[in-house]
């Protein structure tokens, strides 16, 4: 099956991602040692990292080597990850240490409607009753093979690959052994294509259940959000004014004399209140951990204001001959088409061995999904109003020196390669070695990365 590069995809990409499959062994050079900052600085970034803002749509990318990885300090550092369940993965092809934000609303979005969808499938009496006894859709870690890679150094047996999917189906094909993941989903927001192409090839090509793999990709017009936000400027200032906290509305006053004014009259009234002998009046929605700031943000917030313009798309990959291929052509979700597609997950896609009959397929909903993703989009929405409405004051976070960058990565969507590029190539953190270990995780996520200068 020939398949036609896409738009985002330069012609060197598309034929690493559709062409060739990336199973051939890592022959990653050795990064110089000097290029690894120390495990007690590494231990640091990370626990100023878990202490972030939850709403930062940000990831942690850091240099560690292979023997680094087994360090008192990085261990410990783990271990607090998996408290707060937060997803980490060390890729011993590139020596790259990744620990993934929180999980996002538009991620959520996809688990939502899968779990919608398996209780479609039981009112619809789709299953056989013994079939649905067995298929879940509970999100499981699952390990890869990792047969061709080669370890980098002699020290330490290199980690297991064990990946999560944004959402999945899973079938316990006997009694007493563990269930199977059988249909993933990966949805790709700041991930680039050429990111969710190299996760289909690796859940096809290293694991042993996996039938079919749905891509959803989403870019996010960032320029026309800008210049909406600039359009209405007046009404986001409003916003803050109302919902920000003191270091917000301190900012909006020394940029805006109006703010300036109501602010002096504020302490005024606050002053005559105190004359008077009446208590203090704190402000509405003072506590930043009060649900009830979060559901005036919610109810108040214009998504337009904070969300840019979406452009998604959905591929379903599969098993051609051995070799992952589109099957079907792409299908668009946003904007909206003037007539939807109806891709079909198989019943063998679900199950190996059917108790009832082979040949049934399920229509997934794009329709459907596009409603789930409203809610998401709102959510995302008040996401980041909150965060322009109350900033932290991160000091540590201005004091990295040279040896960390940030920057978001939906606004530069590089990629790791099999170390046979030019090893001074930024990282963004591929998956694309062959082994890899993911630890616990909530979700894929809108990310920042902190990357090491080479």
């Amino acid at each position: 099956m020939s398949l036609t590069p896409p738009d985002d995809l330069s012609d060197a990409d598309a034929t690493r991602c559709l062409s060739t499959s990336p199973r051939t062994s890592t022959t990653a050079p050795r990064a110089k040692p000097q290029s690894y900052p120390s495990p007690p600085r590494v231990f640091s970034r990370i626990t100023r990292f878990l202490h972030s803002p939850s709403v930062a749509e940000r990831d942690l990318a850091v240099r560690v080597s292979h023997c680094q990885y087994y360090s008192r300090e990085i261990t410990r550092a783990l271990k607090l990850c998996e408290r707060q369940r937060r997803r980490y993965s060390y890729n011993p092809a590139t020596c790259t240490l990744r620990l993934y934000s929180m999980v996002s609303p538009v991620h959520q979005s996809i688990s939502e409607f899968v779990s919608e969808m398996s209780g479609q499938m039981v009112r619809a009496d789709w299953l056989d009753r013994a079939e649905l006894m067995r298929l879940n859709t509970g999100q499981r870690r699952s390990k890869l093979l990792t047969a061709n890679y080669r370890r980098l150094c002699d020290t330490h047996k290199p980690p297991a690959w064990e990946k999560d999917p944004d959402a999945c189906f899973n079938y316990k094909e006997k009694p007493g052994f563990p269930s199977r993941t059988r249909v993933v989903f990966e949805l790709g927001f700041s991930e680039s294509y050429v990111d969710l192409v190299n996760d289909a090839h690796q859940w096809l090509l290293k694991s042993l259940h996996v039938q079919l793999v749905v891509l959803i990709k989403f870019t996010e017009d960032k320029a026309a959000c800008l210049h909406q936000k600039k359009a209405r400027e007046k009404e986001i200032n409003e916003l803050v004014w109302q919902f920000g906290n003191e270091h917000a509305r301190q900012r909006l006053e020394e940029s805006d004399p109006a703010f300036a004014a109501r602010g002096v009259a504020e302490k005024q009234a606050d002053e005559q209140s105190l004359r008077t002998g009446q208590k203090r009046k704190h402000r509405q929605h003072d506590d930043v951990s009060d649900m009830s700031l979060y559901e005036a943000v919610e109810s108040s917030v214009t998504i337009e204001d904070w969300v840019g313009p979406l452009d998604v798309f959905m591929e379903f990959w599969r098993l051609h001959d051995g070799e992952p291929e589109v099957d079907g052509s792409r299908m668009q979700i946003l904007p909206a088409p003037d007539a939807d597609t109806k891709p079909a997950i198989r019943i063998t896609d679900l199950i190996a061995s059917p108790i009832g009959p082979d040949d049934r397929e399920w229509v997934f909903d794009i329709a459907a999904y596009r409603t789930t993703l409203e809610g998401s989009l709102r959510e995302l929405a008040t996401w980041r109003a909150l965060d322009y409405c109350r900033p932290g004051k991160d000091k540590h976070e201005a004091e990295d020196d040279d040896l960390f960058k940030t920057e978001f990565s939906s606004d530069r969507e590089d990629h790791e390669t099999d170390g046979e590029a030019d090893p001074c190539t930024p990282l963004s953190g591929n998956a694309s070695g062959d082994a890899i270990l993911e630890g616990t995780r909530r979700s894929k996520r809108l990310k920042r990365d902190v990357t090491l200068d080479e």
